[in-house]
């Protein structure tokens, strides 16, 4: 073996390695918590939950996008995970593009635009569900799959943890139930 193919090799596992690192921040991190941020951080009196939904699906989609990009041309397309990716990437575009019919969350929305709010949150469930599968079919049989197991699972404890901070800091702005608010008023005692 040539002192080139060695260091053609190793550049085509580090591209790989990039790859998946990038998918799995973007797959398993950055957008399942701009889920998160939507459902929890959601209030009448505020789009934060809209912005912070909306730079961290955008963070996700863009590393998903260059990662898909370094590996385009590299990937075997009789391959599994190279078809499952490429079918994910085009549906998250699907769903980008839906982005400007779906109008501002705070505005009341037509009917259609309430299709086109379902049909997004249907293609993102999606989307996660073929992610993974993408994901465990990308290092199905590796050598090194358990590492990569573990990324998942650290990534996945992440998630989990950013998202039960949301959900403690929703609880702690709930108002109170009008029982609990009567309780707290002084009493009349004449």
């Amino acid at each position: 073996m040539s002192n080139t193919t060695i260091t053609a090799d190793s550049h085509h596992h580090d591209i790989h390695v990039a790859h998946g690192i990038l998918m799995l921040m973007a797959w398993a991190v950055l957008i399942p918590c701009s889920v998160a941020c939507s459902m929890l951080l959601r209030r009448d009196d505020s789009l934060l939950f809209f912005r912070v939904h909306y730079i961290l699906a955008g963070l996700g989609v863009l590393l998903a996008i260059i990662a898909w990009i370094l590996v385009a041309h590299s990937s075997s397309t009789h391959q599994a995970h190279p078809i499952m990716g490429t079918c994910v990437m085009s549906i998250t575009i699907a769903i980008i593009l839906l982005y400007p019919v779906m109008g501002k969350p705070s505005l009341p929305r037509n009917p259609k635009q309430q299709i086109v709010v379902l049909l997004h949150k249907g293609l993102g469930s999606l989307l996660f569900v073929m992610a993974v599968v993408t994901f465990v079919l990308g290092i199905w049989r590796k050598a090194n799959a358990v590492i990569w197991y573990g990324g998942l699972g650290a990534a996945c404890l992440i998630t989990l943890g950013v998202t039960g901070v949301l959900r403690q800091k929703q609880t702690q702005q709930q108002p109170a139930s009008v029982g609990e608010t009567q309780s707290l008023l002084p009493r009349n005692s004449a």
